[in-house]
């Protein structure tokens, strides 16, 4: 099979569906005849594709803002006029891009394409709009649909989208770079951990990710660990409303405020931490809601408990009662007593760690998550 992978966010561009497009690319590259990359081109990228063993073409007018899908379209209407056949289907990362861009070039050409799906990028349109309008048009019309949850799938179904045409992949997490290691006596030093029982989050710092509530909750932690610390990693719009908080409630010795850490390091930081939580929620925005979770997952990988709200895709991240436990996130004191319940008790520490571990090793992989693409590709 011959794949044509069209997206507007691949490498060296940052975030999440840029990292599922390049690990699908990368996985799905050792089990299909053929795959090639359409996406964005930025200048000095030229070295960095060369290394990549699959064909990589990249169209210009990425900073176009939503008019970058114009040169994005031509070029995948190029791609099929001057290789006419050579692709046996095209997978479209993200439905507003990918999938509209395959539907208008199945108006005009007999053109297999199969749209990737997340949350955000198809809830966030109000239903009678004509963006919306032509979400569902690009969904109806695809051959299939592949998205990150059941939570983001039963949201399709709301939409009209058929069940049948609908499949649920698992996201990936690189199990050499994410695994358990010996906490880092540098990271420990530096933000003077010794004898501190650590609270991990990582996240963007907007509304929905719940870290004004972590806050309240680690207030309530204190009161029966006091030696309970908070690192955030991350940042956002909300930070100097968080920072506020934190001096509100007279934290500022028990929270540290990281900022950005380069993805390569981030396995130091969750090996750092006796628990990691994200209590994320629905935001106000439309749509504004957490797709599925990666950190929980990469978090788990590094042999972490992990506590998440119970909202969105973060029900599919975490398997309650076995992984880490899934909370009402409007709540601060359910917060607090799932961190207050790990941080006490070791044993089930250790346990829900080595669960989540072995979850992903089985399931939650980008080997495994190719395959299961490959196979809905190929319909075998």
């Amino acid at each position: 099979m011959k794949i044509l992978l069209a997206t507007v966010d691949f490498p060296p561009i940052e975030g999440g569906i840029s990292s599922i497009s390049f690990h699908l690319a990368e996985n799905l590259y050792k089990l299909v005849s053929s795959i090639t990359v359409l996406a964005p081109g930025f200048n000095g990228i030229k070295k960095w594709d060369e290394k990549r063993k699959y064909k990589i073409i990249r169209f210009p007018g990425y900073r176009y803002g939503v008019l970058r899908f114009f040169p994005f379209y031509l070029y995948l209407l190029g791609l099929h006029i001057f290789n006419f056949k050579k692709y046996d289907v095209i997978l479209g990362m993200n439905v507003g891009y990918g999938g509209l861009a395959g539907r208008l070039l199945n108006v005009f050409f007999p053109t297999k394409y199969v749209v990737v799906t997340y949350a955000y990028e198809f809830l966030k349109y109000h239903p009678s709009s004509l963006p919306a309008w032509l979400v569902k048009v690009a969904l109806k019309n695809a051959e299939s649909i592949l998205t990150i949850s059941t939570f983001s799938r039963d949201e399709l179904c709301r939409m009209g989208v058929s069940k049948n045409k609908i499949f649920i992949f698992p996201l990936g997490v690189d199990t050499q770079l994410f695994q358990p290691q010996t906490p880092s006596r540098r990271l420990i030093n530096m933000f003077h951990l010794e004898e501190k029982k650590v609270i991990l989050t990582i996240a963007r710092l907007v509304e929905r990710k719940g870290i004004d509530k972590l806050i309240k909750a680690l207030y309530l932690v204190k009161k029966n660990v006091p030696e309970a610390f908070l690192l955030i990693i991350g940042r956002g719009p909300e930070e100097i409303k968080l920072r506020n908080l934190v001096k509100k409630y007279k934290l500022e010795k028990d929270v540290k405020f990281v900022g950005m850490v380069e993805h390569h390091l981030l396995p130091q930081y969750y090996n750092l931490c006796d628990v990691f939580c994200l209590p994320n929620r629905a935001g106000i925005k439309r749509g504004d809601v957490e797709g599925f979770g990666l950190v929980f997952l990469e978090a788990n990988a590094c042999g972490k408990p992990v506590i998440g709200g119970d909202s969105g895709g973060a029900k599919d991240a975490i398997e309650n009662g076995k992984t880490g436990f899934l909370v009402n996130p409007l709540r601060e004191e359910k917060i607090a007593e799932a961190i207050i319940e790990l941080l006490q008790n070791e044993s089930l520490r250790v346990k829900m760690g080595k669960e989540g571990r072995k979850r992903v090793e089985r399931i939650y992989n980008w080997e495994n998550s190719a395959r299961v693409v490959e196979k809905i590709l190929t319909g075998k």
